[in-house]
């Protein structure tokens, strides 16, 4: 289990930024303006604000929640700057004040399930919460994204009732699939879509041979690409089609793995061919 500390620091990484909150719009004009102009506040803080300046940035939100205590994205907006004031308590509490004005609010469950998360971990609640996401909003790449990692990350505990950790791992993929299929731009995506299917038993090589061609022509780092390209492509029996791949990969850090495949893909295509008669 990881430590609370790394479990924060995680959360931290993973909210997402106030100004991505996509309920903001649905705030009336007096609230969307004001939670605009705090954003910008915040923004203007810089990386090492003073000790001033930070109390005067807290009694902004503190002002916006008291003059709009029914504006969802208010609501969430404050909950994740008391996030990054390392205050889970004042984030938690604005965060279920939200989810009282509308339960099923996708943003406001998708904070709660990375709350459950990073703070508490609690696995099989932040679990629920990131279904929830997804189903109140299921063509979001992000909702279907968080889900993914919960489910393979922490696929002991997050699985259904009498679900096999197998079954938790092929949601997982599903999800991950949704959404590297709804945002197809998304190099993190699709390589997470592509990786996963090493951890699933009998998975289906030629569709993870699709995955990783899609997440290589996303990814900056082709030679990467290419060698799980390479590594798919022995599970499917072409150890020819591997060895151009390995072809490709100039001398460099991944030497050492592209040498091992090669060896592989010598070995495998031995194998293949029949030995002459004498």
């Amino acid at each position: 289990m990881l430590t609370s500390l790394l479990i924060f620091s995680i959360l931290l990484c993973t909210f997402p930024c106030a100004s991505g909150l996509a309920q903001t719009g649905s705030a009336p004009d007096p609230a969307r303006d004001a939670l605009r102009a705090a954003r910008i506040l915040e923004t203007a803080l810089g990386p090492e604000p003073s000790a001033a300046a930070l109390e005067s940035m807290d009694s902004t939100w503190v002002r916006l929640v008291a003059e709009y205590p029914g504006s969802i994205p208010v609501r969430q907006s404050c909950g994740l700057y008391r996030m990054s004031r390392r205050d889970p308590d004042g984030a938690f509490l604005q965060w279920t004040e939200a989810e009282a004005l509308d339960p099923s609010n996708p943003e406001t469950a998708s904070l709660l399930g990375g709350y459950y998360l990073g703070v508490r971990a609690d696995i099989p609640t932040a679990a629920g919460y990131h279904e929830k996401a997804v189903f109140f909003d299921p063509d979001s790449a992000r909702y279907h994204f968080e889900l993914a990692n919960v489910l393979h990350l922490f696929r002991r505990e997050a699985g259904k009732p009498g679900e096999t950790r197998e079954q938790t791992l092929r949601r997982a993929l599903d999800h991950f699939r949704s959404a590297a299929a709804l945002a197809p731009h998304n190099a993190d995506y699709a390589r997470a879509y592509a990786e996963t299917f090493y951890l699933i038993p009998d998975a289906d090589w030629l569709e993870a041979f699709r995955a990783w061609e899609r997440a290589t022509s996303l990814m900056p780092d082709k030679d990467f690409g290419r060698l799980h390209l390479a590594r798919v492509s022995l599970r499917l029996g072409q150890p020819d089609q591997a060895s151009a791949y390995l072809d490709l990969i100039p001398d460099g850090i991944n030497s050492k793995l592209r040498d091992k495949l090669r060896t592989q893909a010598r070995d495998s295509k031995s194998k293949q061919t029949p030995d002459k008669p004498q």
